[in-house]
């Protein structure tokens, strides 16, 4: 199943995807981050996990596991091609646990990421 294409226009928009490669100083290092999920309580609203996604299985991670590790949330980063999730990495956990690998990739990854906030609703919102 393709993934949606929430905006046609933006998605054949090069300049909205390449801006950063642009205007970037030639020696500036960073990530263009795709998700970060937060809490949904109002009076909350800390980092649960970043996610940066791509469609090369040796995306370097170094810049996700220290903005993960210094946030305290979970780094994940999710693997696709133009059609489907294809595999995803924790790179970055205060918390151990792991969804089974029999589970079809993106269940495992939806699983994966309600865990995460039951853990952080457990252990934040009932202070």
């Amino acid at each position: 199943m393709p993934l949606e294409i929430m905006s046609e226009r933006l998605y054949l928009d090069r300049f909205f995807q390449d801006w950063h490669r642009r205007t970037m100083p030639p020696d500036a290092d960073g990530i263009d981050l795709d998700f970060i999920g937060v809490c949904h309580s109002w009076k909350c609203r800390a980092p649960i996990y970043a996610i940066e996604s791509t469609t090369r299985n040796n995306k370097p991670t170094t810049i996700l596991k220290r903005l993960a590790t210094g946030l305290g949330c979970t780094g994940i980063v999710v693997i696709h091609d133009t059609e489907k999730l294809i595999d995803f990495q924790v790179i970055y956990s205060p918390h151990e646990f792991q969804i089974p690998h029999e589970v079809q990739v993106e269940a495992r990854l939806t699983a994966y990421l309600e865990a995460l906030r039951h853990i952080h609703d457990l252990t934040h919102l009932t202070r």
